[in-house]
């Protein structure tokens, strides 16, 4: 006993360590990285979205890409986008890019990033998921700096973590080292994480393999510890806090977990299954502090559920299913500028390559564990491509509460990308054992061969060959056919010489070679130097920093929302989920934007009251829509900035917050009306503020602003009368003010903003932002820490 005692603490030697096939793995895909993204590493090149089309000034000028700019003729000489080949990019340089600067600004200052009074007149920021504020790494990467090298390092490091947690999960179900390793290098390589690099789709698409290898680990031994560390795997995954793919994974790993009963003794099934979904509602509840505002928000917010009444309906046409093995035969993501066949934007099945289909085609159980992988991972993928393709057999489901309002069929693709290199492992581990009979591996090489014959007749019905660019669509054409006959003859070679071992692993070889190589040329794209575009802002935008300061922009594409939250520049336009009802209901009536949800893209200057009562200072324009900038000139603005590209205009306004006795109470069926009418200095109201209305003077004191913060604001003011204080800022749930220490009410006025009535004399108002829907969720995830404790307590006795 005293031996075996010794040898359990002798320490493990390094040389035994660098031996483990854990290691070595993690070291092989290292270098996979390296090799596929040497330019990144070693050539100071990028993979940030904005560093590719500075969505800020897309011209190529050193200002807007750095001194090592890469000229633009390096993508259009091969007929390619400005931007990589990602799926909608403008949601990263538009709106995560920007939230990365804001949550930057907010460690820095101290604040919790509640709410963002930049964008939209104020919005909640928390309660809009896209940001993922709390998700660790990326919150460690933000609170360390969030440089472009910083950034880089990071989405590189979120492709490595993905494809080495697939290794150890297909590793777990008796299948060996090498064919574990396809299929983490076919998930490295696929476009789920390509097409989404460096993208909050991306960052959160890469926690499905490691949801999956929580809950194998917990299959294998379903014990207190092993829930736990479920638990927190998910409630991390939940963090990254993109809802649509967060559900698609939280629904792919319960498939395969309800499958994996079916291997536990019938005796203990019931508590397996107790134990797993208990630590999946107990992750719930420890992010409830994160979900709860966004629950609140989507309540207090009308138009959302309008605009996304019948998303969980979208389907696509069965002719997408081609993209599983192409990324540009039959459109996907944009990838050529002038592209020969075009479906509908963002509906697509991130490619996986044809290798990988080829070898799924030939999966099949020979462990328990490996059957609960084919059958777990067959029924979700089957599951994705029915839904995505509008079968009555599980279309229903967009019907359901909630899901109604999924786009399914815009992002539960991705998960193809992990699961079919997957099942691709369990059908070369079949090759390489020699149990592939040839009557099927003949019937996949045919299939193989007939899909690349049926692109040509499709290319042909599209009229792809009379299109300018028929030549890229050729040349890919080929590429695929020269894969696909190598596949099917690495294939049918390892069949035919099956009784000997060596062919069969050189055939693996062989195949693990080619799907690297197409893997490489499917997501090939020439990255761009790398830059911060906040660190060094557009000329213009200097100037609207300088000359707007404290006062708001109204903005025509100049910066486009939400930029300006980036670079601490008050705007009205807003590309948040939850924009507040009121402020949305206000710029849509006169500035008449093209899209219902978000506000931006506005067609009309609104009319000066409006702008007034909005603390508008600066009109920003975009000089290809002259329209607005002869509408500018034709009331006086005043020219401040114009480089042939932006022109700005400076226009007299009032203060943010300014004390006014003046009021006119209206019906809140015309307060949205009032807004426009004269004398914007008279403010509208809808209750009766308390106070006697009576004339403005042109001596009235104006308003000191003692703090301007995320979260709160105060003021003080010397009314001279009794009247009401004026704040320029967005009406919503959460805010609450007190007068003097005294709770005060917040009235709505001039229809999206606020008023707090105020008596002669000295008054100290703050206003503070809560919200709605937090204090639950905090109640909730500290329960929930306290049961997770108390677990851990009794694991460990």
């Amino acid at each position: 006993m005293v031996e075996i005692a010794a040898a359990a603490v002798r320490p493990v030697s390094v040389r035994r360590v660098l031996k483990s096939e854990s290691v070595r793995a993690a070291a092989l895909l290292f270098l996979l990285l390296a090799v596929v993204f040497y330019d990144v590493i070693f050539l100071g090149r990028s993979t940030i979205t904005s560093n590719f089309m500075n969505p800020v000034d897309y011209r190529a000028l050193p200002a807007n890409y750095g001194p090592a700019l890469v000229s633009h003729d390096e993508w259009l000489r091969r007929n390619l986008y400005l931007h990589a080949n990602l799926r909608d990019p403008g949601a990263t340089w538009w709106q995560w890019e920007p939230s990365t600067q804001f949550l930057k600004q907010a460690i820095a200052q101290r604040e919790w990033p509640f709410w963002d009074p930049y964008v939209g007149g104020g919005a909640p920021a928390m309660a809009n998921l896209t940001p993922a504020f709390f998700f660790p790494p990326y919150t460690l990467v933000v609170w360390l700096g969030a440089s472009p090298t910083l950034l880089n390092a990071y989405f590189l490091l979120i492709v490595w973590q993905a494809a080495f947690f697939t290794f150890l999960f297909v590793r777990r179900h008796g299948v060996g080292f090498l064919t574990a390793m396809m299929a983490a290098a076919m998930v490295m390589l696929s476009g789920a994480l390509h097409q989404q690099l460096g993208t909050f789709i991306g960052q959160t698409a890469s926690c499905l393999p490691v949801t999956m290898y929580a809950m194998r680990v917990y299959l294998d031994r379903p014990d207190h510890i092993r829930g736990i560390a479920v638990t927190l795997v998910f409630a991390g995954t939940a963090l990254a806090s993109f809802p649509p793919l967060v559900l698609a994974i939280f629904g792919a790993t319960a498939i395969y977990f309800l499958v994996g009963l079916l291997e536990q003794p019938y005796g203990t099934r019931i508590r397996v299954a107790a134990g797993g979904i208990a630590s999946m509602f107990l992750a719930f509840g420890l992010v409830a502090f994160c979900y709860a505002p966004a629950f609140a928000a989507r309540t207090a917010v009308p138009q959302l559920s309008i605009a996304y009444a019948h998303a969980g309906l979208d389907w696509m046409p069965a002719l997408h299913l081609y993209q599983i093995v192409t990324p540009t035969l039959v459109g996907g993501a944009p990838i050529y500028a002038d592209s020969t066949l075009r479906l509908p934007p963002g509906l697509y099945f991130p490619y996986v390559g044809m290798v990988v289909a080829v070898l799924a085609c030939l999966a099949a159980p020979t462990t328990a564990k490996s059957r609960t992988l084919l059958v777990g991972h067959a029924l979700a993928a089957g599951w994705i491509v029915l839904k995505l393709l509008g079968s009555p057999l599980v279309h229903w489901v967009g019907r359901l509460p909630v899901l109604d309002s999924i786009h399914f069929a815009y992002y539960f693709g991705t998960l193809l990308g992990f699961l079919l290199p997957c099942l691709a492992a369990l059908g070369a581990e079949r090759l390489l054992s020699g149990s592939v009979s040839l009557t099927r591996a003949l019937a996949v090489a045919l299939a193989a061969v007939a899909v690349v014959e049926s692109l040509w007749h499709v290319g042909a019905a599209y009229d792809v060959f009379a299109s300018r660019s028929a030549a890229y669509w050729i040349r890919d054409w080929r590429v695929l056919g020269v894969i696909t006959v190598f596949a099917a003859t690495a294939l049918l070679v390892s069949v035919v010489l099956r009784d000997s071992v060596r062919p069969r692993r050189a055939a693996i070889v062989a195949l693990l070679a080619l799907a690297i190589a197409e893997g490489a040329y499917n997501g090939w794209y020439p990255n761009p130097a790398a830059w911060s575009i906040f660190d060094n802002p557009a000329p213009f935008l200097k100037a609207l920093q300088a000359h707007a300061g404290a006062n708001r922009v109204f903005s025509f594409a100049a910066p486009t929302a939400n930029i300006n939250e980036g670079f601490g520049i008050f705007s009205m336009d807003s590309l948040m989920t939850f924009n507040p009802p009121r402020a949305h209901g206000l710029y849509h009536r006169y500035a008449k934007p093209g899209l219902s949800i978000f506000q931006r893209e506005a067609t009309v200057i609104p009319p000066d009251p409006v702008l007034d009562r909005a603390n508008i200072a600066v009109v920003s324009v975009f000089r290809a829509v002259p329209g607005i900038v002869n509408a500018a000139r034709s009331r006086g603005y005043t020219p401040i900035f114009d480089d042939g590209f932006i022109a700005l205009f400076e226009r007299p306004t009032l203060p943010r917050f300014f004390f006014s006795s003046e009021y006119r109470r209206v019906d809140p069926a015309q307060a949205l009306d009032a807004v426009a009418s004269p004398n914007s200095r008279e403010v509208v109201l809808e209750k009766d503020p308390g106070v006697p209305a009576s004339p403005n003077t042109p001596h009235d004191p104006a308003v000191q602003v003692e703090a301007y913060r995320r979260n709160s604001v105060t003021v003080v003011v010397d009314a001279p009368r009794a009247g009401v204080l004026y704040a320029a800022e967005n009406y919503f749930d959460g805010w609450t003010a007190t007068r003097n220490g005294s709770p005060a009410e917040i009235l709505p006025a001039n229809y999206a903003f606020r008023a707090v009535a105020v008596p002669a004399g000295r008054s100290r108002i703050e206003f503070h932002y809560w919200p709605p829907g937090l204090t639950v969720g905090l109640w909730i995830s500290a329960g929930s820490v306290l049961v997770l404790l108390g677990l851990a307590v009794i694991a460990r006795r």
